[in-house]
């Protein structure tokens, strides 16, 4: 059969987040008629990952690797995206938001991306030792664009109707189309946060790539996903605050990064074309994109 190997270079993962991960994938796949990276199913536990060791490898000289069943589907860039295509990534992404959810089981760790998870001291995207790439001015558009998208989260709270496992990268490159359908991939940075947000990726994608028609994609996305989860007026005008919660989540993963060469490069220029960016959300509440 078809199959897919993924390796998690070391570091990056460890056992409990990777099992808790293919828990719920395993769920999508036996609840619902969602397609997404299911694990093949010919260990007892219905899971299988492998882990080698190598003292060629980085510390911890440790790689997973998990087998996956081959999805069928064609993936197409963002300028290639079409309206019919966006209303059947909402529905996607609405369905996996109700009849995705499930309760999982003691021991069951993904990351939350609420506010502290996503701007928090103990946040993934702290850059901590890296933060002198941030200037002060930067700074203060920052924790006033935070501030903005925690009053947002503390209206919504975390009720089931607003908080649950959300797939958090769906980007254009984690997309396929098959006959009709649309499946997701990559589940890698899975974990607990607001449904809204979960929305965000492809938007704040959308909102550079797209910008001469990015009101009709963003109509066609809210409408398949109102379609499948109803959601009120309120909520749609959200939106842009939590993909502006996006563009500063990038600005700090690009300080996080900043030891990569292909981002140490670039980080200071699309900071500053990034913090413009946000500087204008704070004064229309809108948020237009150009930086890349």
């Amino acid at each position: 059969g078809g199959y897919v190997l993924r390796l998690h270079p070391p570091g990056r993962i460890d056992v409990p987040m990777l099992t808790s991960e293919l828990q719920w994938l395993r769920a999508i796949r036996h609840n619902t008629d969602l397609i997404a990276p299911f694990p093949d199913e010919t260990a007892d536990d219905g899971m299988l990952f492998a882990m080698g060791h190598s003292d060629d490898l980085p510390a911890p000289h440790t790689v997973f690797g998990t087998l996956f069943e081959h999805i069928d589907g064609q993936a197409k860039t963002s300028d290639a995206l079409t309206e019919d295509d966006m209303s059947r990534i909402g529905a996607y992404l609405a369905k996996l938001h109700t009849v995705g959810q499930f309760m999982p089981s003691t021991g069951f760790v993904r990351p939350t991306l609420d506010w502290e998870g996503l701007f928090g001291e103990a946040s993934l995207y702290n850059p901590r030792e890296n933060a002198h790439v941030i200037t002060d001015g930067q700074l203060a558009v920052f924790d006033a664009v935070a501030k903005r998208v925690q009053n947002v989260m503390q209206s919504l709270g975390q009720s089931q109707e607003a908080f649950g496992l959300v797939h958090a990268d769906l980007l254009a490159k984690n997309i396929l189309f098959h006959e009709g359908d649309v499946r997701a991939l990559d589940f890698e940075y899975a974990g607990w946060g607001y449904f809204l947000y979960d929305l965000t990726p492809i938007l704040w994608q959308l909102k550079s790539d797209r910008a001469e028609d990015y009101a009709r994609l963003e109509d066609a996305m809210w409408a398949g996903y109102t379609r499948v989860k109803p959601q009120t007026d309120d909520h749609r005008d959200m939106l842009d605050v939590f993909i502006a919660g996006r563009q500063l989540a990038s600005c700090r993963w690009l300080a996080v990064n900043l030891g990569h060469p292909a981002v140490r490069d670039v980080a200071p220029q699309l900071l500053a074309q990034r913090t413009d960016e946000l500087q204008q959300f704070l004064k229309t509440g809108k948020l237009n994109r150009q930086s890349k």
